[in-house]
């Protein structure tokens, strides 16, 4: 039963939780867009219909404001969520372990011990840094690349995902996957 230790790294948190949302999408992205999209209509339609917009660079601040916002708002939650969680969570601030058994998954911190078996796990993504075990659609726990010691025992990592997940553990092509 191979154990693998690492500390938490709100860096990698933050690239595990970017990930997961590129993976499942997000319906909150695209309230965005409705959104964005609704207040342009409102600022531009009406002045365009009564012939009183003015196309001149001032009338435009706003709207390339809000654009800046609702562009940064959702790195910027993903950042401060990274950050601040081993305050909030203090399973993450002592070492966490991954355990990959014939039986499953178990995920380890401070006072807690999570149990996953493979028929449980979704699916399973590696990246240049992490493999990502979704228990959830939504969710997932990572394990760094970081804590596996040896390109050996990474290969036995991949070989025990392929053999207990088939078709549900996949090597992604962005962020420079392996």
């Amino acid at each position: 039963m191979p154990t693998y230790t690492f500390t938490y790294d709100s860096r990698e948190f933050y690239e595990a939780d970017c990930l997961v949302q590129r993976l499942v999408g997000s319906r909150r992205r695209w309230l965005f867009v409705a959104f964005y999209g609704i207040v342009v209509l409102l600022y531009i339609v009406p002045p365009l219909l009564y012939g009183t917009f003015n196309w001149s660079l001032v009338n435009f601040v706003p709207l390339a404001i809000l654009t800046v916002i609702l562009v940064a708002i959702g790195p910027l939650a993903r950042w401060h969520k990274a950050r601040t969680l081993p305050r909030r969570d203090p399973s993450l601030q002592g070492p966490q372990q991954r355990v990959l058994s014939d039986e499953g998954l178990q995920v380890r911190g401070v006072g807690v011990v999570t149990s996953y078996e493979w028929s449980t796990i979704q699916r399973a993504v590696e990246t240049t840094h992490l493999f990502l075990l979704f228990v959830h659609p939504k969710w997932a726990h990572y394990l760094p690349k970081r804590a596996i010691p040896t390109s050996a025992e990474l290969e036995q990592v991949r070989a025990l995902l392929r053999s207990k997940l088939g078709d549900r553990f996949r090597q992604l092509g962005f962020y420079g996957a392996a």
